[in-house]
């Protein structure tokens, strides 16, 4: 820390060790992040000259559009923002957060959006994700992001309950699910918009063994429905292939034939790799 106070970033111009420490914060740089955190333009300049210059600072691609700093860099510069302007620290956390998913990098913009301690961006966030994630199968991305915020934030946003608890129930993890699932029968009596709880519901009863509450649960779900957008029909085609499922255990082939077809159709509608 001393060699990089004394021989780096004393010796760089103001405006530049502005820029430095400014910037530390991101987890990627890029010319047009940088222009938002600062507030001006000029940042890709910046960027390509501390590559040149060997401060720390490498590109990730040929075409110099990503950058990242050498950790420990950007470690020695964010503990000197926040030593000498703290209050700089949640605006900076805050801005990248909302620069990220506004360019649909939800990774990067959660990040942020939790250390800038924004539990509500956060939870908007991984709501806009996960239903990509779901579909994609990306189940421990949902639950570790879901460890990381708040449950009061989480339970104010039903279709984020719904995608939550498709990630939980699969990967078994019941201690988390149980508190969503008190959730998902209130909502199963006054369902939110867009945030229809009996598929998931009816997954839940059939992967512990309820082929009752499936059917009962599932029994409620028009598959012939026409789905409003692709999580929609990733949902049902989940639902047409346990009423699939089903048909088949009571050996009413014909029915099955027809669900398991209707599945395949909406899973391909969907583009959901996990249907």
């Amino acid at each position: 820390a001393e060699y990089l106070a004394d021989n780096v970033l004393s010796l760089q111009p103001l405006l530049l060790q502005d820029f430095l420490l400014r910037t530390s914060l991101l987890v990627r740089l890029s010319g047009p992040l940088c222009d938002e955190i600062m507030g001006h333009k000029g940042s890709q300049e910046v960027l390509e000259h501390l590559v040149h210059a060997g401060l720390f600072v490498r590109d990730l691609d040929s075409q110099l559009e990503l950058f990242k700093y050498h950790p420990l860099f950007s470690s020695f510069l964010s503990l000197q923002l926040k030593a000498h302007d703290p209050s700089a620290v949640l605006e900076i956390h805050l801005r990248a957060a909302h620069w990220f998913r506004e360019h649909g990098m939800f990774e990067e913009a959660l990040h942020h959006a939790v250390d800038a301690g924004s539990g509500s961006f956060a939870a908007e966030t991984l709501d806009i994700w996960a239903a990509q994630l779901v579909m994609d199968g990306h189940l421990t991305t949902v639950e570790r992001w879901y460890d990381r915020l708040s449950l009061d934030e989480i339970v104010k946003r039903p279709s984020l309950v719904i995608k939550a608890a498709y990630a939980l129930a699969f990967l078994r993890r019941r201690e988390k699910l149980d508190p969503l699932l008190e959730v998902l029968d209130r909502l199963a009596k006054t369902p939110a918009p867009d945030a229809h709880p009996d598929v998931v519901r009816s997954m839940i009863a059939v992967l512990q063994d309820d082929l009752i509450g499936a059917l009962e649960t599932v029994g409620r779900v028009d598959v012939f429905d026409m789905p409003k957008h692709s999580f929609h029909a990733f949902e049902l085609a989940a639902a047409a292939n346990l009423k699939g499922y089903l048909a088949l255990v009571a050996t009413n082939f014909e029915n099955a034939h027809e669900y398991l077809s209707r599945a395949r159709a909406l899973g391909d509608n969907s583009g959901a790799g996990f249907s």
